[in-house]
């Protein structure tokens, strides 16, 4: 194994920071990696062997660069140059302002692993990698078996990354389809304003009124309801939407369950027709359509028809 020109670690500031990176490896990894230091003792030099993979390479660049390390050329003790990573002993301060605001250090470019060594270059942020692990990780039931130290250990980690892009896509679902149902309520119930009605409570045991009743001719006209089918407009009486038909008996009113499926008067009436046996109320002679689309009928009845 190749070996820097400083084999040993004597500080124990770069010591402790060596011990760390070496954690952060896995075992195919380490044994082809040795530590050292600069002369004036305020880098980690971390060399390897020709022996390690370009995969295994590029994992190892991840973890110096996390720790604020730069890859450069070093002297080694013949004389050759030959690549190794820097990694800063000491971090400066940020830079404070006159206005007590603190300035992030500015970043080369080209990267920082392709950065020159710079003497107490300080690191910017803690890894990303063990950010996640302390945030989910932590608590999980696999943390032994999922580990960026092994190859078997990665893929259990990319999986599970996967994973939870999929919970997190459902999340985002669950939450529109919500909203959209609360959209969907919000606009029956404005449709509902719109449509002047108050579902009223037709009731088998109502008692006929004994005030006269106004003629035809002076009675109000029902307000207009427009529709999405023929005929266009209906009319709203007791609180049901009405169309005005024509059949093979004459003129005729149809209630349809499309047009009042959220009125409840409509299915107060469903339900008395079903129980009733005489379906006459208030000069109307009411009947349930068999076939076709649910829907209702009423026709005027001549008078005392129903009182038989």
């Amino acid at each position: 194994m190749a070996q820097s020109k400083n084999s040993r670690v004597t500080d124990k500031i770069l010591a402790d920071l060596a011990l760390k990176i070496e954690t952060e490896l896995p075992e195919e990894i380490v044994r082809y990696v040795a530590f050292g230091q600069d002369v004036e003792s305020k880098n980690l030099v971390i060399d390897w062997s020709v022996q390690l993979s370009t995969e295994d390479l590029k994992f190892l660049t991840d973890v110096v660069t996390c720790y604020g390390g730069c890859y450069t050329n070093s002297k080694d003790e013949h004389g050759k140059d030959r690549g190794v990573f820097l990694v800063p002993r000491n971090q400066p301060p940020p830079a404070i302002t006159s206005e007590g605001q603190k300035l992030e250090p500015q970043k080369s470019p080209e990267g920082a692993a392709k950065a020159p060594s710079v003497a107490g270059q300080e690191i910017k942020q803690q890894c990303p990698l063990t950010l996640f692990q302390e945030k989910y990780c932590s608590s999980c039931s696999d943390q032994a078996t999922c580990t960026p130290r092994t190859s078997v250990g990665r893929q259990r980690l990319s999986i599970c990354f996967k994973v939870m892009e999929l919970q997190y896509f459902d999340f985002i679902a669950e939450r529109l389809h919500k909203l959209c149902q609360i959209q969907e309520d919000n606009g029956k119930s404005l449709q509902q304003v719109q449509l002047h009605g108050t579902p009223s409570t037709p009731s088998d045991n109502a008692q006929p009124s004994n005030e006269a009743k106004l003629p035809e001719s002076s009675q109000p006209t029902p307000a207009p309801v427009q529709r999405s089918t023929r005929p266009e407009q209906g009319h709203i009486d007791q609180g049901i939407v009405w169309t005005n038909e024509v059949g093979s008996k004459g003129q005729y009113e149809k209630a349809t369950e499309k047009d009042n499926g959220d009125r409840e008067a409509y299915f107060q009436l469903h339900d008395w027709l079903n129980q009733t046996q005489k379906p006459f109320k208030e000069g109307y002679f009411y009947w349930i359509f068999d076939q076709g689309a649910p829907a209702i009928g009423r026709k005027k009845t001549k008078p005392n028809q129903g009182n038989k």
